[in-house]
């Protein structure tokens, strides 16, 4: 395994709210006014910029909560924070370029028309998204698993990849060139119609592992997962609809629905599974839309957008990636 950029930052205190208090787990760096080193992508020996690894925006729903809750069962420990963890790692230019892709992907997952229309792409029957820049969809995501494996973040401590992976995973993101046979990606849009007081915009984490035969990284952030599946992909291949996920360039791109109490990483057992297709179908429409983006009713916000829509991508891929780091090499 390579050895992460040297780390001469100083990092902020965890304050545990829950649990064990002896872990001794710290968040992002504390800010300094000239951090130097080498960049983790580029490689560049410079001034780095103090960057969050999920996206700053994905922490907007947890803040409206009151604070960004980190929960380690494998440590027994809770701990609060008042934003998501930032890390020295990107040179600027490089800080700027995942920036950038990251948000286009913010444009998409709040699939509200503006936003979607600004990007010139459509919602369509599927549900379909038409006119997906695929490229910086791979690039947003792809970035965050390299910035997810060099963090010290305990939040992404399960992300350890191979050194042969990470450095084609560099190579790929320096030159924009992703080639979908060796690292396809799927998307599922969360509703929440089943588990009371829980908004899944407000759940961010991140995971690399390997289950039923299946290597990916899973991130899930602002409502949605994106899963990247580095071996054992000819299991996805065979999903309904894999061709659309298939596309580079601008395409269309088949975005699976499902409720979050079948989400491995949410439930554990903390609630039924409901054994219904789409439960959004019988959900009141003058209740909260249960994706959670904001306090409009279902009626205004998804009810006549993508819960409006034929459902063809109902069967989520269980990649089961919080399973923890696995060792070998996996195509990238």
């Amino acid at each position: 395994m390579s050895a992460p950029p040297p780390r001469p930052f100083r990092r902020v205190p965890s304050r545990v709210v829950a649990g064990a208090r002896n872990v001794g787990l710290r968040g992002g760096d504390v800010r300094i006014s000239d951090p130097q080193g080498p960049c983790a992508l580029c490689g560049q020996v410079g001034q780095l910029r103090l960057g969050h690894i999920a996206p700053k925006w994905v922490y907007r729903w947890m803040k409206l909560e009151g604070s960004v809750i980190g929960n380690y069962r494998s440590l027994s420990t809770k701990v609060e924070s008042q934003d998501g963890d930032k890390h020295y790692l990107l040179c600027d230019s490089c800080e700027h370029r995942l920036g950038a892709a990251e948000s286009y992907v913010k444009d998409l997952v709040t699939g509200l028309p503006v936003s979607l229309g600004a990007r010139d792409v459509q919602l369509a029957e599927g549900p379909l998204l038409i006119g997906v820049d695929h490229v910086l969809v791979r690039r947003a995501v792809l970035g965050i698993l390299l910035k997810a494996h060099h963090a010290p973040s305990q939040a992404f401590a399960s992300v350890v990849l191979p050194e042969p992976m990470l450095e084609r995973l560099k190579s790929r993101l320096i030159t924009d060139t992703y080639d979908h046979l060796s690292h396809p990606l799927i998307a599922t849009k969360w509703l929440n119609c089943t588990i009371p007081g829980v908004n899944p915009r407000a759940i961010m984490f991140a995971g690399y592992g390997t289950n039923r035969g299946l290597t990916a990284f899973d991130l899930t952030m602002a409502g949605w997962s994106f899963s990247v599946f580095f071996r054992g992909w000819k299991q996805v291949e065979r999903m309904p609809g894999f061709s659309h996920h298939a596309n580079l360039g601008r395409g269309s791109w088949l975005i699976y629905l499902a409720d979050l109490s079948i989400h491995r990483g949410v439930n554990r057992g903390s609630a039924p599974y409901t054994s219904e297709v789409d439960p959004w179908r019988r959900f009141s429409r003058q209740r909260c839309c249960p994706c959670g983006l904001s306090a409009r009713s279902f009626e205004h916000c998804c009810a006549l957008t993508w819960c409006s829509l034929p459902i063809a991508g109902t069967l989520v891929p269980d990649a089961g990636v919080d399973s923890g780091p696995v060792e070998g090499s996996a195509t990238l």
